[in-house]
């Protein structure tokens, strides 16, 4: 086989939710509180204004802590039979969430109804949701075997048609297609 036509790779942008929105107010409002309780602290209590010249410094390394968690963006990758899913905090840094041998899952499915019962009935020890909104149509939800911890997990992914295409390709038995 053409490893140049079993590869796949592809980065998604969450939706911007309530969560999010709201930790981005939060961590705003304490950037403020931070600024100023620094500012009334050092210069008018301790008459230390000297000190005001690291608050820039200060600031920029707390922001560039802090924000990485409010920016973030999910790369997948399919290559030789392996599904990578990662999130990439604020365009810079990538944390490898799950790799998992697609020709060892049980099921690659469309996440719908049909598929959300099955999620609830069977013994699925975890279930990890890496897409776009809740309700989008390129949903799909697999389920593998965590041999590590000997319970099966699953994960919802977002898909291209390229990436069905390479998933059906690697697990035709397991793969279910879209019946929407």
């Amino acid at each position: 086989m053409n490893d140049y036509k079993n590869f796949c790779e592809y980065v998604v942008y969450p939706e911007m939710t309530a969560s999010v929105r709201l930790l981005r107010v939060l961590l705003i409002t304490l950037y403020t509180l931070f600024i100023a309780v620094y500012s009334i602290g050092f210069w008018l209590i301790l008459g230390l204004w000297s000190l005001m010249i690291l608050l820039p410094f200060i600031m920029y390394a707390i922001i560039r802590i802090t924000w990485k968690f409010t920016v973030i963006e999910y790369e997948y990758a399919i290559e030789a039979g392996e599904l990578c899913v990662a999130v990439i905090y604020n365009g810079v840094k990538r944390r490898v969430k799950l790799r998992a041998k697609i020709p060892e899952m049980t099921l690659i499915a469309p996440y719908d109804a049909k598929s959300k019962h099955t999620l609830e009935k069977s013994d699925i020890a975890e279930v990890k949701y890496y897409i776009e909104s809740k309700d989008s149509e390129n949903a799909y939800v697999c389920i593998y075997p965590d041999k590590k911890r000997g319970k099966k997990r699953a994960v919802v992914i977002e898909t291209t048609p390229e990436a069905q295409r390479i998933l059906r390709l690697c697990n035709a038995t397991a793969f279910t297609a879209s019946h929407r």
